[in-house]
């Protein structure tokens, strides 16, 4: 979690609006990102073990994003976006779980 830690370390040194928005933007958007995903994955799969499978889709994506941006060097793949992307796609796999 190194570079949670780092946003959260830089923002409470800081602590202005320009910093917290910088973590927020970094943090919070990879965690919107793929929330979504998980909530219209979910839909298309309707066995008792859809959030397995869905998870296990998002992981593979995500972790492909990871290792794209790696060969290509656009942005910086690292565990802990890849570890927040799953949190959001989590997050939309149970909304949409409860919404049925």
């Amino acid at each position: 979690f190194r570079t949670i830690i780092r946003y959260a370390e830089f923002f409470l040194m800081r602590m202005d609006k320009d910093s917290f928005f910088l973590a927020l933007r970094n943090i919070g958007g990879n965690f919107l990102l793929f929330m979504p995903m998980g909530f219209f994955l979910s839909a298309f799969f309707s066995s008792e073990r859809r959030f397995g499978i869905v998870f296990s889709t998002v992981f593979l994506m995500v972790f492909a994003v990871e290792i794209l941006q790696g060969i290509f060097r656009v942005g910086v793949p690292d565990v802990d976006d890849l570890i927040v992307n799953m949190m959001g796609a989590g997050v939309g796999i149970l909304v949409s779980k409860k919404l049925k």
